[in-house]
């Protein structure tokens, strides 16, 4: 049951929601009425939307936005559901980092009780329920579980796409029922997977959301065959949309898709949409059967495969060849490490004899350097080669281009991710002074108490 606790209805002063509505207007989000008391449900989203800078008027103006929510529209269960569910949602994006962890509380709690009361039915039916659940998930709700209990039933009977039986799936997984989450994996797959019209339908990115999906949720092994995925890829494969490698930052495309593919007669059914034009190795394709192999631990079967191929081909599709058999030895190491093969790399640019599939092995060794943030490397090696392409300069440059965004991309990634170990490490510092802070504080320990607050002090700055 939620205990709710009924909020007042908030009548903002006129001048401070004047500055609220100078401040949406300025953004074009709602018309400029000048009548303090116009703000209507269908005002909120664009509103909040517009209210992302962090200047002192901009926070000032979200803040009494977050008041006029909470006071006039979460201050009933009929007032909560004047504002639709998918509109909740967006607010939430739009103004949820900016929500103090008591206002997140509130604001979860009222939308469970107005969505989803504790007596009777839910408030609304169907698919609209899994919006409510995605939103309080986003409010990182304590109760959770609770709800997703309450709406399963209305969610069962509910036509959902197979997006959505998805999206039901990773909640239970947020609530750690793995027993739902894998029943609703299993429906989704299904829905997805079913006939061929849903496999088309479902294409490259619907076949990668199901395949990391039934990873997560512990569906995947040798045991498992999954021979609508595997005729899927087939089919994707004679469309041309596994030709190009997935590239090293989308490492786990390669290893969701070969995750699928354990079982030994999925693998198999795999290999005759290995080769495409030309006889050239579609990436895609070996890319996921070299994970599907590791996985498996089946990798030296994998990788005698390719060698018998390139020992009977020559030229660009030996190349090609040697290319899956760089990628195989990565995959054989983890993944981590883009030049394992290195030594096969150099062979398929020593054995490419077209102009188009040594700048394909160029710009696959350079992508490599791009993932590890070898800037440095990458555009010596780059300058090294560039002369070989004189006849192509445009499609080189290209190249370089595709190599210094993905580069500096993975830099600046790279400094986030340190950036954010400092700020927690940071954070867990403080967080431990001021817990000796308190201790000392119980003792009275004045000197304690002292250097207690220069460390929280210096901390701090």
């Amino acid at each position: 049951m939620v205990k709710r606790t009924r909020t007042r209805a908030v009548r903002i002063h006129h001048g401070a929601l004047a500055l609220l509505l100078v401040a949406a207007c300025a953004g074009g989000a709602v018309a400029d009425t000048g009548d303090p008391d116009s703000l209507t449900a269908t005002d909120l989203l664009p509103m909040a939307q517009s209210l992302q800078g962090s200047d002192p008027d901009t926070v000032a103006a979200r803040a009494l936005l977050a008041e006029q929510i909470s006071g006039n529209f979460l201050c009933s269960e009929a007032a909560t559901r004047t504002v639709s569910p998918e509109t909740w949602r967006g607010l939430v994006a739009a103004l949820g980092e900016h929500l103090s962890p008591a206002e997140r509380k509130t604001w979860a709690r009222e939308l469970h009780a107005g969505f989803v009361p504790a007596q009777g039915e839910p408030a609304i039916a169907g698919g609209r329920l899994l919006v409510v659940a995605d939103t309080l998930d986003r409010l990182r709700y304590g109760k959770l579980g609770e709800v997703m209990a309450q709406v399963d039933p209305a969610l069962a009977a509910a036509p959902l796409s197979a997006d959505n039986m998805q999206a039901v799936s990773r909640l239970y997984l947020k609530v750690k029922d793995r027993a739902k989450a894998r029943q609703w994996a299993q429906s989704a797959y299904a829905a997805a997977l079913g006939d061929e019209a849903s496999r088309l339908k479902s294409g490259s990115a619907g076949l990668l959301r199901i395949a990391r999906l039934m990873d997560a949720v512990a569906l995947t092994g040798k045991d498992k065959e999954y021979p609508e995925f595997a005729s899927a890829l087939v089919d994707l494969a004679g469309g041309g949309a596994l030709q190009r490698p997935t590239y090293f930052n989308c490492l786990e495309s390669a290893v969701a898709r070969g995750s699928m593919l354990l079982a030994p007669q999925c693998r198999q059914s795999l290999y005759p949409a290995l080769v495409g034009e030309g006889g050239l190795v579609r990436c895609g394709v070996s890319e996921t059967l070299a994970w599907a192999h590791q996985r498996s631990g089946t990798s030296s079967a994998w990788w005698h495969y390719i060698s018998s191929k390139i020992a009977s081909t020559s030229g660009d599709a030996e190349a090609s060849w040697l290319l899956a058999r760089a990628y195989a030895a990565r995959a054989a190491a983890g993944g981590a490490d883009p030049f394992a093969g290195k030594e096969w790399l150099t062979q398929a640019l020593a054995a490419a004899e077209s102009d188009e599939m040594r700048l394909y092995v160029v710009e696959r060794i350079a992508m490599g350097y791009a993932f590890v943030c070898r800037k440095q490397k990458g555009e010596s090696f780059l300058a090294g080669v560039e002369s070989q392409f004189a006849g192509h300069a445009e499609a080189f440059a290209e190249v370089r281009d595709r190599f210094v965004s993905m580069v500096d991309d993975n830099i600046g990634w790279a400094g986030r991710k340190a950036a954010g170990r400092e700020a927690r490490k940071a954070a867990r510092h403080r967080r431990a002074l001021r817990l000796r802070l308190a201790a000392a504080q119980r003792r009275g320990e004045t000197l304690e108490i002292q250097r207690c607050r220069q460390l929280l002090s210096s901390a701090a700055e």
